[in-house]
């Protein structure tokens, strides 16, 4: 009895041993076919296993060679006609309103590419945001590490090229966007407050969810209408800054003009006159010289200081018999009377005077 026991034992753990080693096996397989399929379509970043087009892209940002990827080498290629012409497409500043991306394409400045990425994210609702910004490259890329694109600059040149950018997006619309704040806002409907400085908030807020989706409070339509008079009070400040430059354009072009700009401390503009030595033709194929200012106020001060300067250009009534008609601009009279006293006013057609109401300006 004890040995058929002992038999039977021996037989039970042969067949045990042979089921464990079969199980084993087929583990050992399936694991073999798991690391196949791993290292087929994930790769491994540290302890991490991501999609395998993803690593590649990192491994190309860490080595960025950018010759060996024949981005830079060369950069340029003819045509049929000899002549030079980029290999790849450039952004246009145009399409910031709707950006598109694509391997290869170059961007002027880094300012334009952040701007793009910024636009393309609030257009499609994405959660992008740079986990790069240095001297030397940008990195973006969405939340769920799906959507990515690397530029660096290019050898030789001040070009961002996009070396990496992967398409793809599995991200949830939000009714929020960081990227949606009042400077933003200030430059997205910069003509829209210029056309409209006194744009209520509310209205404001309408708009932009009707174009873009987003809801934002009173506080933040108020922060983009503050913005954008910064904006264009700026925009006047530039403008007024290159007069001088107008004045040096206008005399070089035209040899005899007279462009005087008068300012007032610290400095500010405060007044242009500007005579043209060529002829103007009006719609009866008469000549005419041309000649105006820009004041401050219609004020006997004001117009004393234009016809001091216009007598001055055209030489002294008393030599030339200068006739004047007017109407009855205010201070116009009077400034006549000490400047001009001589002239006859007697209705005979010699330099005609007027005044733009809108604008402010005195022409002759």
């Amino acid at each position: 009895m004890t040995k058929s026991i002992g038999e039977g034992s021996g037989s039970l753990n042969k067949l045990d041993k042979e089921i464990y080693e079969s199980d084993n096996d087929a583990a050992l397989n399936d694991n073999n076919e798991f690391d196949v399929n791993l290292r087929s379509n994930f790769g491994r970043v540290g302890n991490t296993y991501l999609p395998k087009d993803f690593v590649d892209a990192a491994c190309e940002e860490d080595s960025d060679t950018n010759s060996e990827k024949g981005f830079d080498s060369p950069n340029y290629s003819s045509n049929e006609e000899g002549e030079r012409m980029r290999k790849f497409p450039e952004f246009c500043k145009f399409d910031l309103d709707n950006p598109k991306f694509e391997k290869g394409m170059l961007f002027g400045s880094k300012e334009v590419l952040k701007k793009a990425v910024k636009n393309y994210a609030v257009q499609g609702n994405y959660h992008i945001k740079f986990v790069k910004n240095d001297k030397r490259r940008i990195i973006a890329q969405c939340k769920n590490y799906t959507w990515k694109m690397h530029a660096s600059f290019m050898q030789l040149e001040q070009t961002l090229q996009i070396k990496t950018f992967i398409n793809k997006h599995i991200c949830h619309r939000n009714p929020t966007n960081s990227y949606v704040n009042c400077v933003f806002i200030a430059h997205k409907y910069l003509d829209r407050i210029m056309d409209e400085l006194d744009i209520k908030c509310k209205h404001l807020r309408k708009v932009v969810k009707r174009d873009l989706g987003y809801n934002l409070s009173d506080n933040q339509c108020a922060g983009a209408k503050n913005k954008a008079n910064e904006i264009i009070e700026e925009t006047y400040k530039e403008q007024y800054s290159r007069l001088r430059e107008y004045c040096d354009e206008v005399r070089a072009t035209n040899i005899g003009s007279t462009m005087k700009i008068r300012v007032e401390p610290p400095p500010h503009f405060q007044r242009l006159y500007s005579i043209v030595s060529c002829s103007g033709v009006d719609v009866n194929d008469n000549t005419y010289p041309i000649a105006y200012a820009a004041v401050e106020w219609e004020t006997k001060e004001t117009w004393s200081w234009f016809l001091e300067l216009l007598i001055g250009d055209l030489g002294p009534v008393s030599d030339h018999g200068w006739i004047f008609i007017f109407d009855q601009q205010k201070g116009l009279d009077r400034a006549f009377g000490i400047v001009v006293p001589q002239a006859q006013q007697d209705g005979v057609l010699g330099t005609c005077m007027g005044t733009s109401r809108t604008s402010s300006k005195a022409r002759a």
